[in-house]
């Protein structure tokens, strides 16, 4: 391989790793100036849920006779409307697995005296962040190293990219069993009823759930009510791998269809009630990343075999 491609190659790894770099350190920036800075008042937590793992909240609380409403868990890197950073789940969740901030709950809030609509349930420096600055480093150690031994990379291009290739297929691989066993016990989640709030078509440039595609999708967003509490959330399926439509038409009945019917049938996990979602969705759905994590590995083993006898 073209030395110059190694470099370029370096440089651009570089640059993923500052970008990512300067995120986190923007993250703890907040975190650090929301425990030392920010005031305390109450807040009552109105709904919860988790959709395909990130999890969401509304509460509302008051400041200088000022009714506000917020949805951050944690501070997050920039302020003003969003949802902050994904916490991890010991932010959320009690180590026996209850929930932290149940619907109907009062509970502290912390917000910017200068600011106030910008607010957070839990300050300080996001916990775990500490992998994420061990990310940064192992990946800024494969670029420098790259670039410190170029010519040895130029001239071990193909195998530095195949045993890439091969840990990537391993990973999907792992990850897709684990998400077919998620999506075997939900098969067995019991239903209760729902209001739906909103159904409309999006457009779905790429992700995990596009497997790296682009189409229009159903969005939904519904709450439902379990033991008195209420939760709400966005997932359409049990698992996110949806299929994607090239075109709106495709995806409008399903959409007339909710919306017909605004009183839904909500399927939630018995243990988790704040995880709810529509429709189990086919066994293709959960199967697709199994056979892509083992056509991944197969070409792999078999790439290596071949290289091998040479």
């Amino acid at each position: 391989m073209d030395i110059r491609l190694i470099i370029i190659f370096s440089f651009l790894l570089t640059l993923l790793v500052g970008s990512i770099g300067w995120m986190f350190i923007a993250v703890s920036w907040r975190g650090w100036k929301s425990r030392t800075s920010w005031a305390r008042t109450t807040a009552s937590i109105k709904t919860f849920g988790i959709s395909y793992g990130v999890p969401s909240v509304i509460y509302e609380y008051e400041v200088d006779g000022r009714k506000l409403t917020g949805n951050c868990i944690v501070p997050g890197a920039f302020a003003g409307g969003l949802r902050g950073t994904t916490p991890s789940k010991s932010v959320y969740l009690h180590a026996d697995g209850s929930l932290k901030f149940p619907p109907n709950a009062e509970v502290d809030v912390f917000y910017d005296p200068k600011h106030p609509s910008d607010a957070a349930l839990v300050t300080g420096i996001p916990a775990g962040i500490w992998k994420g600055f061990a990310l940064i480093l192992l990946l800024l150690g494969i670029a420098v190293s790259i670039y410190r031994y170029r010519e040895w990379a130029g001239n071990h291009a193909g195998n530095l990219v195949l045993a890439g290739f091969g840990c990537c297929g391993f990973f999907l691989f792992g990850w897709s069993l684990k998400w077919l066993k998620d999506y075997a016990r939900s098969r067995g989640f019991p239903s209760t009823s729902g209001h739906l709030l909103k159904a409309e078509i999006v457009y779905l440039n790429g992700g995990v759930g596009a497997g790296g595609s682009s189409g229009f999708v159903p969005a939904v967003e519904f709450e439902y009510e379990v033991n008195g509490s209420l939760y709400r959330s966005s997932q359409l399926t049990s698992v996110f791998f949806q299929t994607l439509h090239y075109r709106p038409k495709d995806v409008q009945p399903m959409i007339d269809r909710l919306r017909a019917e605004p009183n839904i049938t909500v399927y939630f996990d018995p243990q988790a009630p704040w995880v709810g979602f529509l429709q189990h969705g086919s066994v293709w759905s959960a199967l697709i990343p199994v056979f892509m994590g083992l056509l991944s590995t197969s070409v792999f083993l078999a790439i290596w075999l071949f290289l091998i006898r040479r």
